[in-house]
């Protein structure tokens, strides 16, 4: 268990470097690409598709309720305003 974690690690590390590390060493944007792999090494953010009128009924999304959401293009946090909440809270990176 602990070798299969270690190299999930190790493959994870690899697949970060190759798509994020892409400019000249020791260049401002070569320093920036690896503050930006250091800073978000544990971040994970799968892309799915959340079906807001689910999320609605399994929240009890209703008037004068509040809800904080991942923003990303805005479609759920608007979607939640159908709802009529007092807060639709969208954050985004």
């Amino acid at each position: 268990m602990i070798m299969a974690k270690t190299e999930a690690r190790k493959a994870s590390k690899e697949h970060l470097s190759s798509s994020a590390h892409q400019s000249e060493k020791l260049s401002f944007t070569w320093a920036m690409e690896r503050c930006f792999t250091l800073l978000f090494q544990g971040l994970v953010y799968p892309q799915i598709w959340e079906d807001p009128v689910v999320d609605m009924k399994g929240l009890e999304l209703t008037s004068g309720k509040s809800v904080m959401t991942i923003s990303s293009g805005g479609c759920n946090a608007l979607s939640y305003l159908s709802a009529d909440p007092e807060f639709v809270h969208a954050v985004d990176l």
